[in-house]
């Protein structure tokens, strides 16, 4: 259960950082992003969350989770009017 002070934006980073340290590479993690991004984490704190990640988690794990933070940030792009 998530704590009730939680807000969406601290929940989607919680969850974010979850599936990174699992090394998660599907669409459960774009997902997640993507729904960051909706809840307020722009590309700069994503981008920042995935580098901190990487001093615990592993260059591997945080490099895929960058790639995927890269790829749903160009689609948001893409999708914009």
């Amino acid at each position: 259960m998530v704590a009730p002070g939680a807000h969406r934006k601290e929940r989607s980073i919680a969850i974010i950082t979850a599936l990174a340290c699992q090394g998660v590479a599907d669409k459960r993690l774009h997902t997640h992003v993507r729904l960051g991004m909706r809840h307020g984490l722009d590309q700069d704190a994503l981008t920042a969350l995935a580098a901190l990640l990487a001093g615990y988690i592993g260059y591997p794990r945080a490099s895929i989770t960058m790639e995927t933070i890269k790829d749903e940030c160009a689609h948001t792009e893409r999708a914009a009017p």
